[in-house]
């Protein structure tokens, strides 16, 4: 008796070392006692049986299930019909979400102790988490029958009828235990569910924050369904909450059901906004195991190894989402990683396969039009885009965002411009974006429209409110200017801008000083961007500006400082990708840049093939040239060091026609005499 008394003693003070330490000498002594010493032989086994009740019990507190139920195992194989343990197994079978095991167990024990409240309330509950919600309501109609002033069975009756969206029979079942004067926070939560569930979010938060405060001020207040309050709170107040403050939330209510499913999924989403990624990880992994065959865990997976950057793997899970045969619509997470990577067969493949199945999915055709602007196909982009239009057009709320933002660059990449505004004043008239009327800008330029160009330009600056003195004013009329050929006025506007501490600005300000040969100007200004751009690469996690290191490169090679020059043109090579195909929707660029500082370091052969190949690469993703004028500038600047002026100028010309507003084509033109 001493061993037991201080096992329990340890275990109610949560001393567990120390409980474990009584039960182990509590069942040697029992060990220990010879058989012709006990009166009754049963009486040890009995004794043992308890033992290792006390040890499961402790178990289950350390949330140690397995070990718990072990032991309990271990004291119904001495008496396995003693109720004392088949209880527990009970509670531990139903923490560890074995539902199906739960409600076979209690129609064994209800075989032993027919009219066993406890049981019943057990089985019901179990039904309930397996949505077996007839069934569970019927159990709750039979505690009823052994005893009708039980609140339990009234509350889960009512619960059940708001989960099937029954709100008025619930309401009846608030009703009558309001009649009968029934004081519960259990009605208070069901009435918070039903505000919720009739829209009223606002209601819903009032009436749960007062529940969640009294549970939380006294942990006597009982609640039915406490984890409920939590997780409605959470889905009527999540838009206002912090990542953080969700976390909190969803702890709270784990608190009371460490499985719940629902709560674990808002917790992991939250974790992965708030980038602990390791964490949620975790969580959905788990939630593959308790809840095999849900509908999301695989994919927020797949999005948590994407952002990673563990790409084999993401697949791996995408692929495991769609095998469920769940949703067709689980097959663009893959598609887009697909598109990602440049798997462009299996994107192809993916894609005819929900045309067939989806024939009035925006989001197919809209997916398809990306893929051939990919291959650069652009008529063929531009079908899709327009098929995706149309039914998106006769859809009461759009499916997919940026579509006439991609329709709109594929206009442009095919020279149809007036289609291509037509696309951006829709889009300005349903959201009023300012950033729209910037695109507009540049469709006009484009075309070489220069006069209503900058009449757009100054309506975009003054809808975002920006006056005639302010910095970006006088930035975005210079570079207007330039785009415009008017190089002196637009250096007259670059002059006004002092002091700035915008490295792009700067960069842009350094690169029109060195096309007018105003050298060491232009450097001045470039290595402050550079400068500036480092802190924000450091500081900001930005990207390096790989395009001023060049045009810093450029510039001492024509100052004759080759060292400089030549520094500089290394440090382009090392910041793009050693495989060049390795990031290909910026193929181009990549070519580019690996072609301009070649020409620096004096391999002028590998230069253009590196210049050429970003020629007729297809262009970078959602870009709105049909070729790319970056790479023409290269070849023109590579045409001057070998001092082939004709051809220099014969890109010139090239460039001019695919982009008239280019402002490095036309610096080169300057620099000619063009």
């Amino acid at each position: 008796m001493y061993y037991a008394l201080m096992t329990r003693i340890y275990s109610n003070l949560d001393k567990y070392n120390e409980a474990f330490d009584y039960i182990e000498r509590w069942k040697k002594s029992i060990e220990n006692v010879k058989e012709n010493e006990i009166t009754d032989f049963n009486r040890k086994y009995k004794c043992l049986s308890q033992v290792y009740k006390s040890k499961s019990c402790c178990y289950y507190n350390l949330k140690k299930k397995e070990l718990a139920l072990e032991n309990i195992n271990k004291s119904l194989e001495i008496l396995p019909t003693d109720i004392n343990a088949l209880m527990p197994k009970i509670y531990i079978l139903y923490s560890q979400r074995k539902f199906q095991e739960v409600i076979d167990l209690c129609d064994e024990v209800l075989k032993l102790s027919p009219e066993n409240l406890a049981v019943y309330r057990s089985k019901a509950n179990a039904l309930y988490d397996m949505n077996y919600y007839s069934d569970a309501f019927d159990i709750c109609d039979e505690m009823l029958e052994i005893d009708r002033y039980q609140i339990f069975p009234h509350i889960c009756k009512a619960r059940i009828l708001i989960e099937v969206e029954e709100i008025d029979d619930a309401k009846e079942i608030i009703d009558f235990l309001q009649e009968e004067e029934v004081e519960s926070e259990s009605i208070n939560l069901l009435k918070g569910l039903i505000s919720y569930y009739e829209d009223d979010a606002e209601t819903a938060k009032d009436i749960l924050e007062k529940v969640i405060e009294k549970m939380e001020e006294n942990e006597d207040t009982y609640v039915e369904f406490d984890e409920d309050a939590y997780l409605y709170y959470i889905k009527s107040t999540y838009k206002d909450k912090t990542p953080q403050e969700i976390i909190e939330l969803a702890n709270k209510g784990l608190e009371y059901d460490s499985k719940n499913t629902e709560l674990m999924y808002y917790k992991a989403w939250y974790l992965a906004e708030d980038d602990k990624l390791d964490e949620a990880q975790s969580i959905y992994e788990e939630l593959n195991i308790i809840d095999e065959g849900n509908s999301y865990a695989n994919t927020q997976l797949g999005h948590i190894h994407r952002e990673k950057k563990e790409y084999d793997k993401a697949l791996e899970y995408y692929t495991k989402q769609i095998e469920l045969e769940d949703d067709d619509e689980d097959y663009f997470p893959r598609i887009a990683l697909n598109m990602k990577l440049y798997n462009l067969d299996s994107v192809y493949e993916d894609l005819k396969y929900l045309e067939s199945v989806m024939p009035q999915s925006v989001r197919v055709y809209d997916n398809l039009g990306i893929y051939y602007s990919i291959l650069d196909k652009n008529e063929e982009a531009l079908k899709y885009y327009l098929k995706a239009k149309t039914i998106e057009d006769s859809n009461e709320e759009n499916e997919v965002v940026y579509l006439n933002y991609r329709l709109a660059t594929v206009y442009r990449k095919l020279g149809m411009y007036e289609e291509a505004i037509k696309c951006y004043e829709e889009d300005y008239a349903d959201d009023e974006d300012e950033d729209t009327l910037f695109e507009i800008y540049n469709v006009y330029m484009d075309m070489g429209d220069f006069k209503r160009g900058e009449e757009q330009l100054k309506k975009y600056l003054k809808a975002i409110n920006k006056s005639k003195f302010s910095v970006e004013y006088r930035y975005r009329m210079a570079m207007m200017l330039w785009q415009s050929g008017r190089l002196s006025e637009a250096k007259k506007y670059f002059s006004l801008i002092i002091n700035c501490d915008d490295s792009q600005i700067n960069r842009d300000k350094g690169r029109l000083y060195y096309y007018m040969n105003n050298l060491n100007r232009a450097i001045l200004s470039i290595e402050k961007g550079l400068g500036i751009n480092e802190v924000e690469v450091e500081v900001d996690e930005e990207e390096p500006d790989i395009n001023a290191y060049m045009h810093a490169a450029r510039i001492y090679n024509e100052l004759d400082c080759k060292e400089e020059a030549i520094e500089y043109a290394n440090t382009v090579l090392n910041l793009i990708p050693k495989d060049l195909d390795y990031k290909k929707d910026e193929l181009p660029m990549n070519y580019k840049y690996a072609g301009d500082a070649y020409a620096i370091l004096g391999d002028l052969d590998k230069a253009e093939e590196y210049l050429k190949k970003a020629l007729n690469s297809p262009t970078c993703m959602y870009c709105n040239k049909r070729k790319c004028t970056d790479a023409i500038a290269g070849l023109i600047y590579l045409e001057i060091l070998k001092e082939n002026i004709d051809k220099a100028k014969e890109y010139l010309e090239e460039g001019k026609k695919i982009d008239p507003s280019d402002e490095d084509i036309i610096g080169f033109g300057e620099i000619l005499g063009c």
